[in-house]
C-alpha cells in the first residue's frame, strides 16, 4: 500500500559512481533483489541502473524529499519540518563494518535558518509557521549560464506553502557544510503557485515545475474534514490540472546549443564530459558505460591527465573520466600498468575535485593503499580530501602502515575536532583494528591524548573484542603497559564492553603483568572495567579486588556532601561492577528511602535497568512500599524494561498487589503494545476487566466530552494536572521536558481543537512520530519514536527524550504500534474535572503569551555568536534557564542544550563571520490582539557606543489579520546598545548582566487593538547584528 501519498520515493538522479540516488520519505519501502529483501524510510538511498543492488544511504530527521548532487559529488539534501538544508558526509556502510558501535544515525540539517521570504500575506501552513515546513528538492546550480557566484555552491529548495523557490548559499565547515538562504529565486503572490522542483535544464536555465495547488500541506485533517486516500483530507480545492512548468533565464546567459547524444559518436559523448553543464555530462558518462566497450580509454586518460581547472578550481572532465573508467571495470589489481599509474597522478591532481573523485574510485587492493599514502592525502589541506581518503581507507584490505597512518592522524587536535573526520577515521581503523591500537597505544605521554581520540580506542577496542581476537590480544594489552593512562583506560572499556561471554581471555605473561601495572595506573571507573575484563581468565583473583572497589563506590552514593551526579554515576558502576549480584542490588535499593533526595533515589532505581540479578523483579517489588514516592513511575519504568521484570508486575497486579490505576497512561500504552504476546495479551485481559479500560472508539469519546470545551475550568488547578501528565514530554511556559512540541502560546487555539489533540492523539500521526518498541536478546524492551536506523542499528527516542542506539543483532523483536508515543485514554486518568481544567491551564490568558522563537532563532547563545564558536565572550548563558522576569513581564528564554539548540534570533550585519550569513528578517506567529509586546533584546554586535547612534538597527513589523502592516523603528544608541560592557540607553533598560556581556529589555505599544497575526523583526539599514533572546504578547 502506498500509505501517506507524500512519504514515498522521489528525486532520482544518476550519480557519478554510476549508480541511481533518490530519497525516501517517511513511508517505509520494501524492496526484494533476488532473494534478498531491504526495507527502509526517511532517507537517502542508491541503487544500480540494471537492478541488481541498493543500499540504503543514511537516514534524515523527517519526511524527505530533497536531494542535491555537486559537481565533485557532495550529497546534499532537504528534508519537511523545519530542515530544508542537509549534508550526507558517510553513508551507514562504514558505520555498519565497525561491530558494536551505536553512534547517532539521524542527519540534523546545515541551515542556519530555518526561515521562508514569502512575498504575499498568502501562507496557508499548519506548522513550522513562517518558516520551511513542505521543503522540496536541493539541486544545486551546476551549469555556467547563470553569474560565477551561482556555480556549484547554491542550492535550490522549493517551498510550495510559501509560493517560492529559495537559493541557499552552501559553504565548506571543516569536513561539513553549512548553508544560508539570503533570497530566493523565484517567488509570488499567487496563493496558487506552489513550486516543488527546480533542477538545472539542459540550457543552463533552472526550471521550475510548478504544482499549482492551493492545498498543499495535507496534515492534520482540520474539525469538520474527513480523512481520505493516502491520509489526506479531502476538499473540493485540491487540483490535478493545472500544474506548469517555467523556466527561469539569466538575462546574461549566452546562447545554449542544444545536443543530441543519441547519435553521438564515441568520441563526441567523451567530448561532452567536457561540457559546462552536469546535465549533459551524466547523460554522457551514462550513455560511455552503458555502451562498454574500452575503446574510449586512451581518450578519457586524455582528461584525467590534463591539469588544467577552471574558474572555481574544477576540473569537471577529469572527474566524469575517472568514474567513466570505473564504470568499464577500471582501474582493478590486473589494469595495465599505465592506468594504475594514471589513476595514481590523479591523487595529486591540482583540483581538489579530482582528488577527491579519485580516491574514491580506486579499487579494493593493496596496490591502492599504498598509492593512497604514497600521496599523503591524509594531510591534504582540504578537509574533504581527508575524509574522502579515511573512507577509501576503510573499504581497502588491512595494512599495518595504514594502522599506523590512521593512529598518526586521529592523534592531531585539528582533525579529532571534526565530527566527520572522527567517524571516518573509526571506519578506516576498524579493518585494521589491532596495528591501530598498537600504534596508538606508542604514541607517548604528550600531547595528552584528546576526548575524540580516547573515543576512537575506544570503539576501536569494542570492535576488535566482538571479533574474537584469541591469544593476539596479548600483545595489545602488553602494549597498554606504559601507555597513556587516559588512551589505555579508553581501551580496556572497550576491550571490556566488547568482550564476549563464554570466551576465554588466555593471558600470557607480559599481559598479566600489564594488566597487574595497570591497576595502579587508571581511574576508578577503568579500573573496574580491568577487574570486568581480566575475570573473563577464568581467574578468581581479581573479585576480592572488585569487592574492594563496590564498597569504595558505595562510600561515594552514601557521601552526602558529594554532587548527586557523582553518586549517581557511582550508582551505575556498581551494577557495573558487579551486575549478576542479586545482594548489591538489594543493597542499592535500600539506599533510595524517603530521607534520600530524589533525584538520587530515581537514579539508584535507574541504575538496576543493567542489573541482571536472579528474581530482580521480585526483590524490587518486595522492597518497593519502603522506596521514596517520588521513585514510583521510575519503578515501573524498571518493571517494564525487561520481560522478566515485566512477568513479576503483572504477577503484582494479578494479585491485587498493584492496581491498574497505579500505572501513568505512557506504561498502561506500552504493556497495551507490549513486543512479547504472552505478556501483551496477559496486560490486556488484567485492564479489561479493571474499570480504567481504555475505549478503542475515539470518536464516541470525543463526543462524550465535547462540552468540556466549552467549560470554564480552573487554571490554576490544572498546573499540577499538566504538570504530573504532561510535563515529561511537554513544555508550557518554561517547565517541562522538550520530548514533544512546546505548548507556551497555545492559549490562541481554541478548547475545541486542544481536546482533539488530547483525547485523539493517534487522529494524525506523521510516519516520523510514531511508536516503534525493540525487544532485545536478553529481554530489554525500549520504546520511542524511530531517530534513524543503519543496517547494524537503529535509534530509538523515548518518551523522556532519550535517545537509545541498538544494534540489530540484539534485536529480538523491532514492532512498530502505528501510533503516537503520547498515549490514549486521558479521559481514563484524569477526571471530567481535572480535564477541564487542564484545558483551562493550557488556554489560560494570563495576561501574557510567549511568542516562539524556536523556529526562527537562528544561532545558539552557548557558542560564540559573531566570531568563533570558541570566543567566550560572545556567548549568552544563564546559570539557569528557567522563567525570566523583568519589570514585571514573564520572559521564557530557550535552552541552548550546550549548544545544540538554536535559542537566539541573529539579524543580518556585513561584518564578523556569522552576521552575514544571517536572514534579514524572520516572523513569529502571533493570533492575538496585544496592548504591548516586550522583548528581551535590545542588543546587538557593533552596537553603541562602537557605531554612531540615531541609525535603525530593527524594525519590529506587526502584520494584523486584515493583512495592514504596522512599523516600529528601533534606534541604535536610543534602543540598541552593544552586548559587550554595561553601555546604557534610554529606550531599553538592562535585564540581565552575563558578566562582560548584557541583555536588555524594552517594548513596542501597537496602535490598534486588533488581532496580530505576525510579528516580524526586520534588518535595519544599519551595520550592527541585533540580538533577540524572548518575545512576550501582552493582552
Amino acid at each position: 500500500a502506498v500509505g501517506d501519498t507524500h512519504g514515498g520515493a522521489s528525486n532520482m538522479q544518476y550519480g557519478l559512481d554510476n549508480w541511481i540516488w533518490g530519497m525516501q520519505g517517511y513511508n517505509k519501502s520494501t524492496l526484494r533483489i533476488g532473494d534478498k529483501e531491504t526495507s527502509f524510510a526517511q532517507g537517502f538511498h542508491r541503487f544500480r541502473p540494471d537492478g541488481s543492488a541498493i543500499e540504503f544511504l543514511r537516514s534524515t530527521n523527517n519526511n524527505t524529499w530533497g536531494l542535491g548532487l555537486s559537481e565533485e559529488g557532495v550529497v546534499f539534501g532537504s528534508t519537511a519540518n523545519g530542515n530544508p538544508s542537509e549534508y550526507m558526509p558517510i553513508p551507514n556502510r562504514y558505520y555498519e563494518q565497525v561491530r558494536g558501535w551505536t553512534p547517532q544515525l539521524t542527519l540534523g540539517g546545515i541551515a542556519d535558518s530555518n526561515r521562508i521570504q514569502p512575498i504575499t500575506d498568502r501562507v496557508r501552513q499548519v506548522d513550522h509557521h513562517g518558516g520551511h515546513t513542505a521543503a522540496a528538492g536541493h539541486a544545486l546550480y551546476t551549469a555556467r549560464a547563470y553569474p560565477q557566484e551561482y556555480w556549484n555552491r547554491t542550492a535550490l529548495v522549493c517551498e510550495p506553502t510559501g509560493h517560492l523557490v529559495g537559493v541557499f548559499v552552501l559553504t565548506p565547515d571543516g569536513a561539513g557544510f553549512r548553508s544560508t538562504s539570503p533570497f530566493n529565486l523565484l517567488a509570488s503572490d499567487d496563493e496558487w503557485t506552489a513550486p516543488t522542483m527546480a533542477e538545472v535544464g539542459p540550457d543552463g536555465a533552472v526550471w521550475v515545475i510548478d504544482w499549482y495547488n492551493y492545498i498543499v500541506q495535507h496534515n492534520p485533517t482540520p474539525q469538520g474534514f474527513e480523512t481520505g486516500k493516502g491520509a489526506a483530507y479531502e476538499t473540493d480545492l485540491r487540483d490535478k490540472t493545472h500544474a506548469r512548468i517555467y523556466r527561469v533565464v539569466s538575462d546574461k546567459a549566452p546562447t545554449s546549443n542544444r545536443l543530441d547524444l543519441s547519435k553521438a559518436t564515441p568520441e563526441e559523448l567523451v567530448k561532452t564530459l567536457t561540457n559546462d553543464n552536469l546535465f549533459w555530462r551524466r547523460h554522457a558518462q551514462r550513455l560511455l558505460v552503458e555502451r562498454g566497450k574500452h575503446d574510449v580509454v586512451p581518450h578519457l586518460l586524455e582528461l584525467i591527465n590534463d591539469e588544467s581547472v577552471d574558474e572555481i578550481g574544477l576540473n569537471v572532465a577529469a572527474i566524469h573520466a575517472l568514474w567513466t573508467l570505473n564504470g568499464l571495470g577500471f582501474p582493478d589489481g590486473d589494469a595495465p600498468f599505465e592506468l594504475q599509474q594514471d589513476f595514481a597522478a590523479a591523487l595529486r591532481h591540482p583540483s581538489a575535485g579530482v582528488r577527491r573523485n579519485a580516491v574514491q574510485a580506486l579499487p579494493a587492493y593493496h596496490g591502492s593503499t599504498s598509492a593512497i599514502l604514497d600521496a599523503d592525502l591524509l594531510r591534504d589541506p582540504d578537509p574533504q580530501i581527508r575524509l574522502q581518503t579515511l573512507l577509501a581507507l576503510a573499504d581497502q584490505p588491512a595494512s599495518p602502515k595504514a594502522g599506523r597512518a590512521i593512529a598518526a592522524f586521529i592523534a592531531k587536535p585539528e582533525n579529532a575536532a571534526d565530527r566527520w573526520l572522527v567517524d571516518a577515521a573509526i571506519s578506516a581503523a576498524a579493518p585494521r583494528a589491532a596495528d591501530f591500537l598498537i600504534a596508538s597505544a606508542a604514541r607517548g605521554l604528550a600531547p595528552p591524548p584528546t576526548a575524540a581520540e580516547c573515543q576512537v580506542a575506544k570503539t576501536i577496542a569494542n570492535h576488535y573484542a566482538r571479533s574474537t581476537p584469541g591469544p593476539a590480544v596479548n600483545t595489545l594489552l602488553a602494549a597498554l603497559a606504559d601507555a597513556d593512562p587516559t588512551l589505555a583506560g579508553a581501551m580496556v572499556e572497550g576491550l571490556q564492553d566488547g568482550w564476549r561471554p563464554g570466551i576465554p581471555l588466555q593471558l600470557d605473561e607480559p599481559a598479566r603483568a600489564s594488566i597487574t601495572k595497570l591497576r595502579d595506573r587508571l581511574s576508578l571507573v577503568n579500573k573496574i572495567h580491568l577487574a570486568r575484563l581480566a575475570l573473563h581468565s577464568g581467574s578468581k583473583e581479581m573479585q576480592p579486588y572488585i569487592d574492594e572497589l563496590t564498597d569504595t563506590l558505595f562510600e561515594r552514593i552514601e557521601k552526602a556532601d558529594l554532587p548527586l551526579a557523582d553518586r549517581a554515576g557511582a550508582a551505575d558502576l556498581v551494577i557495573a561492577a558487579q551486575a549478576d549480584d542479586a545482594e548489591i542490588a538489594r543493597r542499592l535499593l535500600s539506599l533510595a528511602t524517603p530521607q534520600a533526595p530524589p533525584e538520587l533515589s530515581l537514579a539508584l532505581v535507574r541504575a538496576l535497568r543493567e542489573s541482571r540479578a536472579p528474581n530482580l523483579g521480585a526483590i524490587v517489588l518486595e522492597q518497593s512500599d519502603a522506596l521514596a514516592p517520588s521513585t514510583r513511575d521510575g519503578v515501573f519504568e524498571l518493571l517494564l524494561s525487561r520481560t522478566a521484570l515485566t512477568m513479576s508486575l503483572l504477577d503484582a497486579m494479578e494479585a491485587g498487589d498493584i492496581q491498574p490505576s497505579e500505572l501513568s497512561l505512557i506504561h498502561r500504552q506500552r504493556l497495551h503494545d507490549y513486543p512479547d504476546r504472552p505478556l501483551k495479551y496477559r496486560a490486556r485481559e488484567i485492564f479489561a476487566k479493571g474499570s480504567a479500560n481504555i475505549s478503542d472508539d475515539r470518536k464516541q469519546v470525543l463526543a462524550d466530552f465535547a462540552d468540556l470545551a466549552k467549560s470554564t475550568g480552573d487554571a490554576a488547578a490544572g498546573k499540577p494536572v499538566f504538570t504530573k501528565n504532561c510535563a515529561i514530554c511537554h513544555r508550557l511556559r518554561g517547565e517541562g521536558a522538550s520530548v514533544g512540541p512546546d505548548l507556551s502560546g497555545m492559549a490562541v487555539h481554541g478548547k475545541d481543537e486542544l481536546l482533539i489533540h488530547l483525547l485523539d492523539p493517534n487522529r494524525d500521526v506523521e510516519g516520523n512520530f510514531v511508536t516503534y518498541t525493540a525487544l532485545t536478546a536478553d529481554g530489554l524492551v525500549i520504546s520511542g519514536m524511530l531517530a534513524g536506523e543503519s543496517g547494524t542499528s537503529i535509534e530509538l527516542i523515548d518518551a523522556q527524550g532519550k535517545r537509545h542506539a541498538i544494534l540489530r543483532e540484539d534485536i529480538e523483536e523491532l514492532s512498530r504500534s502505528g501510533t503516537s508515543l503520547m498515549p490514549e485514554g486521558f479521559e481514563k486518568q484524569l477526571s471530567r474535572t481535572e480535564l477541564a481544567d487542564l484545558l483551562a491551564h493550557l488556554t489560560e490568558n494570563t495576561g501574557f503569551i510567549p511568542l516562539d522563537l524556536g523556529r526562527v532563532a537562528t544561532v545558539t547563545s552557548a557558542r560564540g555568536m559573531f566570531h568563533a564558536p570558541d570566543a567566550t565572550l560572545e556567548r549568552f548563558i544563564f546559570s539557569d534557564w528557567g522563567p525570566k522576569t523583568v519589570e514585571g513581564i514573564p520572559f521564557y528564554p530557550a535552552d541552548p542544550q550546550d549548544g545544540r539548540v538554536r535559542n537566539v534570533v541573529m539579524l543580518y550585519s556585513p561584518r564578523g563571520v556569522t552576521p552575514p550569513t544571517m536572514p534579514r528578517t524572520v516572523e513569529l506567529p502571533c493570533h492575538t490582539a496585544a496592548k504591548a509586546i516586550h522583548f528581551l533584546s535590545g542588543v546587538s554586535g557593533w552596537g553603541f557606543p562602537n557605531t554612531k547612534p540615531g541609525t535603525v538597527s530593527m524594525i519590529v513589523r506587526l502584520r494584523y489579520a486584515d493583512g495592514a502592516t504596522e512599523d516600529h523603528e528601533l534606534k541604535n544608541g536610543v534602543h540598541f546598545a552593544d552586548y559587550l560592557g554595561d553601555t546604557n540607553v534610554e529606550g531599553s533598560k538592562l535585564a540581565h548582566s552575563f558578566g562582560q556581556q548584557q541583555i536588555r529589555y524594552f517594548k513596542i505599544e501597537p496602535k490598534r487593538q486588533d488581532a496580530i497575526e505576525a510579528v516580524e523583526l526586520v534588518k535595519g539599514p544599519d551595520e550592527t547584528a541585533p540580538l533577540v533572546m524572548a518575545v512576550t504578547a501582552e493582552q
